[in-house]
């Protein structure tokens, strides 16, 4: 799925996406580093890790051309961040990349996400301005946008997704940017979801996997992961639907509500601390993770995909 989170600070998101927050069996200390993405950031020549103090100065609004995006408000200069819009992976994904240590299916997750954010850049993004015969929009297909990887959700669970860090900033050219008009993205995020969940079971299958579809839903968890065992590893679902339950919220929009309700503050535990957690209830409910990788990795061909794609 995808959510979005306004990003209201400029230093208070390159405080938090600047900590490492990706853990896995296979190699503990591992941090999966940031990049850059979008014909946006390649047009200003952004390119492999994120800079923090340049994604920070575009999250204010100062690009490195020089150009600055914003307006007078109350006599006060003003610019909104940005977004984030966060892709996450179906548990089944999560468990047997993160304690199966199943690198092909990262990289997989990772092409999905690309997928869904090449859609909206191509098809979603635009800016709104006043003309003198009211609102007018343009396509602004060249985005700039800052990704990071995590692994864990609110309770510590192994959860797989990537922070797509949309900057307040698009251009139709190398030479005009604007700021970005941003009902467009919320109207099409169920969308923009589906996309990459397509892409990732299309993927998983390629790799060998089952995934089994829930069309009311409207996602899909790998068949080679039992329900109990995935109901045992998101306790933060559990939490959220028994909220939307007794609250009686059913919509993507209560759903959401029900989500912020109930999240706990983020925990700072030691890395090997989570891993162990992790290995301790794999261990109790009789999971061999890697095992169920090596069998799958047997007559693997890998992934059929354009190889540029995946290192852009």
């Amino acid at each position: 799925m995808m959510s979005i989170g306004n990003i209201t600070s400029a230093k208070g998101a390159a405080n938090y996406y600047t900590k490492a927050d990706y853990y896995s069996k296979e190699e503990p200390n591992v941090d999966i580093k940031s990049n850059w993405y979008g014909k946006g950031a390649e047009l200003l020549g952004l390119s492999g890790e994120v800079d923090m103090k340049m994604f920070s100065n575009i999250l204010e609004g100062n690009l490195p051309n020089g150009k600055s995006l914003g307006r007078m408000l109350g006599g006060e200069f003003v610019h909104k961040p940005g977004w984030d819009l966060t892709l996450g992976a179906p548990k089944s994904v999560s468990l047997l990349v993160l304690l199966g240590g199943d690198k092909d299916l990262l990289e997989a997750h990772h092409i999905a996400v690309k997928e869904a954010m090449d859609y909206i850049e191509q098809h979603v993004l635009v800016s709104q301005t006043m003309t003198d015969e009211g609102h007018a929009f343009y396509d602004v297909p060249n985005s700039i946008v800052g990704q990071f990887t995590h692994s864990t959700n609110r309770e510590q669970e192994p959860h797989l997704h990537t922070h797509n860090v949309l900057m307040n900033a698009a251009s139709t050219s190398e030479e005009e940017w604007r700021s970005v008009y941003s009902r467009p993205i919320y109207n099409n995020k169920m969308l923009a979801g589906l996309v990459y969940k397509s892409k990732l079971a299309e993927l998983s299958k390629e790799l060998g996997y089952t995934p089994n579809w829930n069309s009311e839903k409207g996602t899909f968890e790998l068949d080679e992961i039992s329900p109990e065992i995935l109901k045992a590893n998101s306790q933060r679902r559990v939490a959220i639907e028994q909220y939307a339950e007794e609250h009686g919220l059913e919509t993507a929009e209560e759903m959401a509500e029900a989500a912020m309700k109930t999240r706990a503050s983020k925990k700072d535990t030691p890395t090997q601390e989570i891993v162990d957690n992790w290995e301790q209830l794999a261990k109790e409910q009789g999971m061999d993770y890697e095992k169920i990788v090596a069998e799958k990795s047997k007559n693997r061909k890998g992934i059929s995909v354009d190889k540029k794609q995946n290192e852009d």
